[in-house]
């Protein structure tokens, strides 16, 4: 399998491609891990795995244009809304798999930049329920 440079990731919150306002993205799914070690397990640790807990971080470029950033995640500041991130413009497939859930919009920061830098908002939000893996 050939090796993927970032160039036409998509992001959708709430049903909105915010594509173009996306500079990076970062989802991420850990592992509890649940120790299990007791008097038989010879001198070692056993481990079990646990629940898993994921979260989605993006850095936006800040828009506030309508149907852009601001105007579709500030009213979802406090609630939930669907996601979907795949690495590739393309359809879903087994090289481009689109990954989706939901997020609990925790935090926003509307401004955030100094003089003569672009304004930004920079959010990781925990996703509740299971991240759905897509590959048709």
């Amino acid at each position: 399998m050939a090796k993927q440079v970032a160039t036409s990731v998509v992001v959708k919150i709430g049903g909105v491609d915010l594509s173009q306002y996306v500079a990076s993205v970062n989802l991420t799914t850990n592992t509890a891990e649940i120790n299990t070690t007791n008097f038989a397990s010879g001198g070692a640790q056993e481990r079990v795995a646990g629940l898993k807990d994921s979260s989605l971080q993006i850095s936006f470029m800040q828009d506030f244009a309508a149907a852009a950033v601001e105007a579709t995640v500030y009213p979802l500041i406090g609630s939930t809304a669907a996601f979907v991130v795949n690495p590739s413009s393309t359809a879903a497939s087994s090289t481009a798999p689109n990954y989706s859930g939901t997020v609990v919009v925790t935090s926003w920061s509307p401004v955030a930049g100094a003089v003569g830098e672009l304004l930004t908002a920079d959010v990781t939000w925990p996703i509740t329920g299971a991240v759905a893996k897509a590959t048709a």
